[in-house]
């Protein structure tokens, strides 16, 4: 009774100074005992306030004009607002819950699905056990949420957070204003962040990062990755292809099995289809299969040009055009095909050519050229046993011009010694080569491991800002010469993970090493 009688009072309060029946039209409260104006409360414990207004659920409470709680212990305010079900709340102009236990807040709010909740202007909850919180934000998969304007989860388990966010895949999510995830397990978070549709399990974490491929991962601003199972992580990435990956920023590589580490990489600038397969750079700067294709390649260090398949190239501005070609050095140039260039300024123009040393140079097929006119040589293994056991029938004198080709004679021919006389000088120097052999079998090769010891010793230090770096160290042992490229690459604040090759020139040895170092 209590409440109809607060209701009578206001409601002749205001007729003293309005028209008293239009007073009751606009403010009528009843109960069940007590049923007038137009508000109809017919259930037990029911109260119902406004023109129009309905209770008709036992404990139910209906408040303005048109309002409706028909559900038990329902609760319907605002004019056109209604209440349906059990324990419903409907609270805004034509705020509507259906659902059992649903919520629905705000003007032509909607909470439909079971157990639903659906907060703001034009809010729609209509999944069971889903939440829409803010302006016009929906949640009709099941057990799916939306927070923000205009957010919009449609899948069941999906979730949107942010204004004008949308995750349409199952068990998506999208977070952050105008992400969108829209295929299953995907995860976009930033603004403008998009996983596309088909790209199940995809991620996108970072503004205006976009990923198109099955189990991709896209991570940073700006990010580009198109391709199953590939990934991004960085700035400004991109990447098309499967199974493919950069780290850095930016770099852009087109192809399939790959890896970038660096930055302003190129692979497949054109994105031609198999010319940027199974390649792997690291570094900065680097232009790899721009003109021509340069599958299976490797490329470590700064401003290299590669345009050749299945090359290796360890050198800064060095350029590689011959398939299946080595560079290792400064400004080292590769055009011949299974061509080999070791040493800063060396070129190997010819197929199957090699060029060895600082300024080193071929100039025909199967050349091996060695130094320049500044240099000495020296070969250890010239008087070991095997040399002398692979040589057979008459002894040949070696033999060079001005330019420092090489070839070979006899004594004979040169006029100088006779064959007796060569035959008695032979025994004796074989007496000598025999000892100096066993000598320089023991130790050749030691020298040279010891060399390639002293040059794989210089492992890059990280400073604090930096995340990779390379170094090219030089050794030397009891003559013997050692080469070595090492990299060093932090793994995260923790742990940082370094590796070496090393060549032993003299010897023609190589060898390597890994390491990893792991800081608290």
């Amino acid at each position: 009774m209590w409440p109809a009688a607060i209701c009578v009072v206001a409601a002749l309060a205001l007729a003293a100074v309005v028209d008293v029946s239009s007073a009751q039209a606009q403010f009528v409260c009843t109960d069940a005992s007590n049923s007038t104006g137009g508000a109809v409360a017919v259930a037990a414990g029911s109260t119902a306030c406004g023109a129009s207004s309905t209770a008709g659920g036992a404990s139910g409470t209906a408040y303005g004009a048109s309002s409706t709680a028909s559900g038990y212990n329902a609760l319907a305010v605002g004019a056109s607002s209604q209440a349906t079900n059990v324990q419903t709340t409907a609270m805004g102009f034509g705020a509507l819950a259906i659902g059992q236990h649903a919520s629905a807040a705000g003007a032509q709010s909607a909470a439909t699905g079971y157990e639903s909740t659906a907060y703001g202007y034009v809010s729609s909850a209509t999944g069971n056990q889903t939440v829409a919180v803010g302006t016009n934000s929906s949640a009709p998969g099941w057990y799916s949420t939306a927070v923000g304007a205009a957010s919009r989860a449609s899948s069941d388990f999906a979730t949107a957070t942010g204004g004008r966010s949308t995750a349409t895949g199952l068990a998506s999510s999208a977070y952050g204003m105008d992400s969108y995830a829209y295929a299953d397990s995907s995860v976009a978070v930033g603004s403008w962040a998009v996983v596309n549709a088909g790209s199940t399990s995809g991620t996108a974490v970072g503004n205006n990062t976009t990923v198109t491929g099955v189990n991709s991962t896209a991570v940073g601003a700006f990010n580009t990755v198109t391709g199953t199972n590939s990934g991004a992580f960085g700035t400004g990435q991109t990447v098309r292809g499967n199974g493919s990956y950069a780290i850095g920023d930016p770099n852009t590589l087109n192809g399939n099995g790959s890896f970038v580490l660096g930055d302003n990489n190129t692979v497949n600038g054109t994105n031609q289809t198999g010319r940027g397969d199974n390649v792997n750079v690291v570094g900065s700067n680097n232009a790899v299969a721009g003109t021509a294709s340069a599958a299976g390649s490797s490329v470590f260090g700064s401003g290299n040009t590669v345009n050749a398949p299945n090359a290796l190239v360890m050198a800064n501005a060095g350029t590689v055009t011959g398939a299946g070609g080595i560079a290792i050095g400064n400004t080292v140039s590769v055009t011949g095909a299974n061509a080999f260039a070791v040493g800063n300024n060396s070129s190997a123009g010819f197929a199957n050519s090699a060029a060895f040393g600082n300024g080193a140079t071929v100039t025909r097929a199967n050349q091996q050229t060695f130094g320049t006119t500044g240099n000495t040589y020296t070969m250890a293994g010239i008087t070991s046993s095997a040399s002398k056991a692979a040589q057979s029938g008459t002894t040949q004198l070696v033999t060079s011009d001005g330019a420092g080709n090489l070839a070979t004679t006899t004594l004979a021919n040169l006029g100088i010694a006779s064959a007796s006389d060569l035959s008695a000088i032979n025994g004796q120097l074989a007496s000598i080569n025999g000892r100096l052999d066993d000598l320089s079998s023991r130790t050749s090769k030691v020298t040279s491991g010891v060399a390639m010891a002293f040059a794989m010793a210089g492992v890059p230090t990280l400073l604090p800002n930096e995340s990779f770096a390379v170094t090219m160290n030089y050794g030397t042992f009891e003559r013997a010469n050692g080469l070595a490229f090492n990299a060093a690459l932090r793994l995260n604040q923790n742990m940082q993970f370094n590796g070496g090759i090393g060549y032993g020139p003299d010897q023609r040895v190589a060898g390597g090493r890994v390491g990893l170092r792991m800081g608290w």
